[in-house]
C-alpha cells in the first residue's frame, strides 16, 4: 500500500517537473475600461486593500493561505499600488480602514496549484502530447473611487501552453508568469479611465515662462502710454 502510494506521488512528481519545463504561461485580464475619463479629480489618495487569498488542490479542496505567506502577498499589493499612483503624479498613502480610504481596492486570489488532467497526460509522456489549460479568475480585483462613485471589477485567468517544442523557449515565463505586472496594468487602467488624475498637465517651468511673458507685455504697454 505505502508502495502504491509512493509511486503514486513519484509519477505525479515526474509529470509536474517534465510540465514546468515545456511550459509557456501568462495572466490574461479580463473587462478592462475602453471609455476615456470624464472629470479631473484631485490625486491625493489614500488607498486600502481588502485581501481574500486562498489555495485550491484537487486532493484536499480549498483552504486559507497561511498568516506568514498572506501579509507577504498583502505587502506586495500594498507596495505595487503606491508605486502606481506615484509613477502617475499623485501622492499616495496606505490606510488599513476602508472608512478612511478614497480609493477602496478588493482582491481576491484563488491560487489553484494541481494539475488539470490533460496537463498530467503531457507530464507522463514528457511533454510529446500538447494540451492547454486554462484556470479561471485565479485573481479579482475590485476598485472604488469614492470621490468619484465609479467603481469597475476585473478578473484574470491563468492560461498556460505545453509541447516539448516550447523547452528551448521556457524562460519566457519570467517575462510573461507575472502576477505583480497584471495586477498593476488593472490599476493604470482603472485610474486612466476612471480614477483620479494629476491636478495638471503642464511641465514643469512652463508656468513661470508664461507669467514672465505676461509681465513683459504689460510693462511694454506702460512703457507706451
Amino acid at each position: 500500500m505505502r508502495r502504491g502510494r509512493a509511486a503514486g506521488v513519484l509519477v505525479v512528481g515526474f509529470a509536474a517537473l517534465t510540465l514546468q519545463s515545456c511550459t509557456i504561461a501568462y495572466f490574461d485580464l479580463k473587462n478592462e475600461l475602453e471609455s476615456p475619463r470624464s472629470s479631473e479629480l484631485a490625486c491625493d489618495v489614500r488607498y486600502s486593500i481588502s485581501l481574500a487569498s486562498t489555495i485550491y488542490t484537487n486532493t484536499f479542496g480549498t483552504s486559507e493561505t497561511d498568516k506568514r505567506r498572506f501579509q507577504k502577498e498583502l505587502d506586495k499589493f500594498v507596495a505595487d499600488t503606491g508605486d502606481v499612483l506615484r509613477r502617475k503624479g499623485c501622492s499616495a498613502a496606505y490606510v488599513e480602514h476602508d472608512d478612511e480610504a478614497t480609493l477602496e481596492i478588493r482582491v481576491e486570489h484563488r491560487a489553484q496549484i494541481s494539475l488539470q488532467p490533460q496537463e498530467l497526460l503531457t507530464g507522463l509522456t514528457g511533454g510529446a502530447i500538447p494540451s492547454w489549460s486554462t484556470r479561471k479568475a485565479v485573481y479579482v480585483y475590485a476598485f472604488t473611487d469614492k470621490a468619484s462613485g465609479k467603481a469597475h471589477r476585473y478578473t484574470v485567468d491563468y492560461k498556460a501552453y505545453h509541447h516539448l517544442v516550447l523547452f528551448p523557449v521556457f524562460w519566457l515565463n519570467f517575462f510573461t508568469d507575472d502576477s505583480r505586472k497584471v495586477y498593476k496594468d488593472a490599476l493604470t487602467n482603472f485610474l486612466s479611465r476612471s480614477g483620479p488624475s494629476a491636478p495638471t498637465d503642464i511641465p514643469y517651468g512652463a508656468v513661470d515662462k508664461e507669467l514672465s511673458l505676461r509681465v513683459a507685455t504689460a510693462r511694454e504697454l506702460t512703457a507706451e502710454e
